[in-house]
């Protein structure tokens, strides 16, 4: 569900932005964050998130090996 909200803020916020005056441009790249944003909430869900799997191992591993 957070993730449902996420998307609606970043759409919500390139919609305001654009008729501030923002270019379409501008606010498309703002619609593309928000895709990638649900893309990547949906995969942890479907994958079970950080309980396991390949995806989780690789994340800890480069946040443990210090860069």
């Amino acid at each position: 569900m957070a993730h449902a909200l996420v998307i609606s803020v970043c759409v919500i916020t390139a919609a305001v932005l654009a008729e501030l005056g923002m270019s379409v441009k501008e606010t498309l790249v703002l619609l593309g964050g928000a895709s990638g944003v649900g893309a990547t909430a949906l995969l942890a869900v479907v994958t079970g998130g950080g309980s396991g799997g390949r995806l989780s191992r690789l994340l800890r591993a480069y946040l443990s090996s210090g860069n």
